[in-house]
């Protein structure tokens, strides 16, 4: 038995130094968006301004490439206000759930070291969102409900850091490109529901960290 013990022990440790030369697998959290630095809003905003431990992140490295997906899901609540001295302008609320699933490339850019990398993913987002809306050139004094669709993209780059052999952080800087399909009931005091459906694109600069353990 301690033959065996002795032999399944080398064999791990063979396989795990064969991981560093060939492949990698990395399993983690991103620890950080920063989707905007604002902290008072003066529209519905899409999404929180910096989102916190908000999904889970794998990835499988071989060579210069790599393969990468995350998910998540949260639940927040923001509000917005309409600009000081301005009178008719939108006020309100809005409580989401928010579902987002990603898979993508990246490459390093170097041969000789896997610190930079470019990356492009593309996402699937969900999100059912209630709250109320105050204001404008109307009055408005409205309950809301929205369901949306949507497609993610983002591009950048990223830096590999090892904080020790097998921990690593990833900060990554890009442009974070977003298209979506929107059901909108607006439950006004008075008066009928009524039903919208539109589209929304949104472009903007995007800083996220991913945190991994590799294995």
């Amino acid at each position: 038995m301690p033959k065996y013990l002795l032999g399944i022990f080398l064999g791990f440790n063979i396989f795990l130094s064969a991981q560093d030369s060939l492949m990698r697998f990395e399993y983690g959290s991103q620890v950080l968006n920063l989707n905007s630095l604002q902290k008072n809003y003066y529209y519905m905003p899409d999404r929180p301004g910096r989102e916190y431990f908000n999904a889970v992140f794998f990835r499988i490295t071989k060579r210069q490439n790599a393969f990468r997906c995350l998910a998540g899901y949260s639940e927040y609540t923001l509000m917005y206000q309409s600009p000081e001295g301005v009178s008719d302008a939108w006020s309100g609320n809005k409580t989401s759930k928010d579902f987002r699933i990603a898979i993508g490339v990246q490459r390093r850019c170097l041969k000789s070291s896997e610190l930079l990398y470019t990356i492009i993913d593309m996402g699937y987002r969900n999100v059912f969102a209630q709250g109320h809306q105050y204001g404008g050139i109307f009055g408005l004094n409205d309950k809301f409900t929205i369901s949306s669709n949507g497609i993610d993209c983002f591009i950048g780059f990223g830096l590999k850091v090892k904080l020790i052999k097998r921990i690593i952080v990833s900060p990554e800087m890009g442009f974070f490109n977003a298209l979506n399909f929107i059901n909108k009931t607006a439950y006004p005091v008075f008066g009928q529901a009524a039903k919208y459906k539109f589209t929304e694109f949104n472009l903007q600069p995007l800083l996220k960290v991913q945190f991994c353990v590799a294995f």
